[in-house]
């Protein structure tokens, strides 16, 4: 597996990475192997809430 290392040395050329950009490169490519997004698979996402406050006091 010789991509992870060239897209690590890639960004890593003009500054250092923080950790979440080292594992958006690392999992990105997991995601293409696995094909955790493709059917029968679906993503979700969890459900919106919506908070209404009354500051009448």
């Amino acid at each position: 597996m010789d991509v992870p290392r060239r897209r690590y040395l890639y960004h890593q050329a003009e500054a250092d990475l923080l950790a979440g950009t080292v594992m958006l490169l690392v999992v990105s490519l997991l995601l293409v192997i696995v094909k955790p997004c493709d059917p029968p698979f679906k993503i979700a996402a969890e459900s919106s809430v919506e908070l209404v406050l009354d500051n009448a006091e």
